[in-house]
């Protein structure tokens, strides 16, 4: 059984940290990035210091995107294709009109819900796998036309199950 003493450990980390924070022997850019690391989490220690600056820059975003980020009306696109015969460079022409975004009425219900549907959408991608869909359309894409270098390439985790603890 380890007899560890993680709150005193803790307590000591956070000791050093301060004193490296207000010590004169280190240079003013470290001791301005120790001074934001202490005031943003507590040296990692203080999660309820991390949580509210996270809430805070979450409701930041999402009041700059009802305010500057999203079109008051979504544009309609269309989008027509030309393939010359046999093969060639493909033209895509997208027709569609410019966002109409008034001042006054930037901060409504509507675009406060329309804000919080793009963080879910954000969200619910790798759920769906649409990184790992648009990871292999690309591959797929270059692989086709021969312009993958497979003798320079790695295999992590991300892209493929570790078995046996990666052992």
């Amino acid at each position: 059984m380890d007899a560890k003493d993680e709150p005193g450990a803790a307590d000591f980390y956070y000791g050093e940290m301060e004193m490296r924070r207000h010590g004169r022997k280190r240079n003013e850019a470290e001791r301005w990035l120790l001074q934001l690391y202490w005031l943003l989490s507590g040296y990692g220690l203080r999660a309820s210091r991390a949580l509210g600056w996270l809430t805070l820059a979450m409701m930041t975003t999402i009041v700059l995107m009802m305010g500057f980020g999203l079109p008051q009306a979504t544009p309609k696109q269309e989008v027509t294709g030309i393939v010359p015969p046999g093969g060639g460079k493909v033209t895509f022409e997208i027709d569609k009109d410019d966002p109409q975004n008034p001042m006054h009425d930037r901060f409504t219900t509507k675009r406060f819900e329309k804000a919080l549907s793009a963080h879910r959408r954000f969200a619910e991608w790798p759920k769906a796998r649409v990184w790992a869909k648009l990871h292999r359309l690309v591959l797929d894409e270059f692989g086709s036309r021969g312009e993958l270098d497979w003798s320079r390439c790695a295999i992590d985790s991300v892209n493929v199950r570790a078995l046996k603890r990666g052992n």
